[in-house]
């Protein structure tokens, strides 16, 4: 049985700028 893990990032541009949220399969190379 294989079991997939999700994490959430999110990520911010600037203090006050736009968010972006989402949800990845593979957090290292999203990061990266």
């Amino acid at each position: 049985m294989t079991a997939r893990i999700y994490a959430v990032y999110i990520l911010a541009t600037r203090k006050d700028g736009p968010l972006y949220i989402g949800i990845t399969s593979d957090l290292e190379r999203r990061t990266a």
